[in-house]
């Protein structure tokens, strides 16, 4: 249904985004004497004008229009119950979700100069696929030509983490407490920078011939730092992430007719998801010797902070990529270069399905979404032989 023409002169029919662009539509009219301002309820210009002409009708036949919500809530509200929702955060990356979240909205709406509390707010319904390709428009147009793929690569980024406040876990909390329904951020929420196939570096995994070396002084390193060798036997057998390493607990192994698997627990492992992983004989044989001898009965890795918010043991990961060092010489090697050490090897071993299964990527744009630990089917990568 559109507006018909002699209903736009007679009853001076106008759509305006009472709160900027980007916000819904709202219309104002005059009826029979009485003059009416309502919300559409939407954003989209052709959707909004449909709306209208509906409403209009109504009105023209003297019945009452069912108020809408009157507008969108304001990111302020959307921010503080994400960070209710979000406790197993680390306090650097909740800001950091925080903060690209206010960049886009600031940038894409070219208003730079904005405080971060008048981002806040603003309504959500700002948050459009509009406003995100004006954000990547307007960093793109001061970009040098030799850097513009690599200023495409930082706009996804920001991007990635500005869509961390509207996971599909959180988007069902909003819904549930009435705060915002999905459809309000679908194309802020569904667009993804086009980066050129090729641009975005990928990982720079060791090599054999510096991982030989590395497996050669595990032994020594059991006895000057137990704790330091069995972290790094777990990073290069497993491939978890750091974070998810600080957190492991003893009463996640399970024990299966396939062997012995771990399974994280909701909200345990960075993706949040309930991900097994299937433990090598080798890493068995650490961890049974480690557990007989391990101070803490909780934690795999002990640390004087058992509870921490952040990342626990922190003392421990520096010790282990002290130690990791000298195997590269200049080149930066931590834990988790050991993790892309592990996916370039079940590449070689078993394809791409296999090694995605292991890296358990969450984000489409880091890598496609796979069918999970099924997809491993209880295989170990083989490491190369020490000497």
């Amino acid at each position: 249904m559109k507006i018909k023409a002699s209903d736009r002169r007679r009853h001076r029919v106008h759509l305006v985004q009472r709160y900027g662009p980007g916000s819904d539509y709202y219309v104002r009219v005059s009826v029979q004497g009485r003059r009416y301002m309502q919300s559409t309820g939407l954003n989209r210009i052709e959707e909004a004008r449909r709306k209208a002409a509906q409403m209009i009708q109504h009105w023209k036949r003297g019945e009452p229009v069912a108020k809408l919500r009157a507008e969108s809530p304001t990111l302020a509200a959307v921010l503080a119950e994400f960070r209710q929702r979000t406790p197993m955060l680390r306090t650097r990356t909740r800001s950091d979700y925080e903060n690209s979240l206010r960049l886009v909205v600031r940038e894409g709406l070219g208003l730079p100069e904005l405080e971060d509390a008048a981002v806040e707010e603003r309504r959500v319904s700002v948050l459009t696929r509009q406003l995100a390709r004006d954000f990547e428009l307007r960093r793109l147009s001061s970009a040098r030509p030799e850097s513009v793929d690599a200023v495409r690569r930082s706009v996804a980024d920001y991007l990635r983490q500005a869509r961390g406040v509207f996971t599909r876990e959180l988007l069902g909390d909003y819904e549930d407490l009435g705060l915002l329904h999905a459809r309000e951020v679908e194309g802020f929420v569904g667009y993804r920078v086009k980066l050129p196939k090729g641009s975005k570096p990928g990982p720079n995994p060791p090599s054999d011939a510096e991982i030989v070396p590395l497996l050669n002084g595990l032994p020594a390193l059991r006895d000057t730092d137990p704790v330091v060798f069995v972290v790094v036997q777990i990073a290069l057998r497993t491939g978890l992430r750091r974070s998810e390493i600080s957190r492991l607990q003893w009463d996640w192994f399970q024990e299966r007719a396939d062997g012995r698997w771990l399974k994280f627990p909701p909200g345990a492992a960075k993706n949040r998801r309930c991900d097994e992983v299937p433990i090598a004989p080798e890493l068995i044989e650490v961890l049974d010797w480690w557990k007989a001898v391990a101070s803490s009965p909780v934690f795999v890795v002990p640390s004087a902070r058992e509870h921490a918010v952040g990342l626990r043991a922190a003392s421990v990961f520096t010790r282990a990529s002290a130690w990791l060092r000298p195997f590269v010489g200049t080149r930066r090697f931590t834990l988790h270069a050991l993790r892309a050490y592990l996916a370039a090897r079940a590449v070689k071993q078993f394809g791409l399905g296999v090694a995605q299964s292991w890296l358990r990527h969450s984000d489409p744009n880091t890598s496609q979404m796979y069918a999970g630990a099924s997809k491993l089917g209880g295989k170990f990568v083989e490491l190369p032989k020490s000497t």
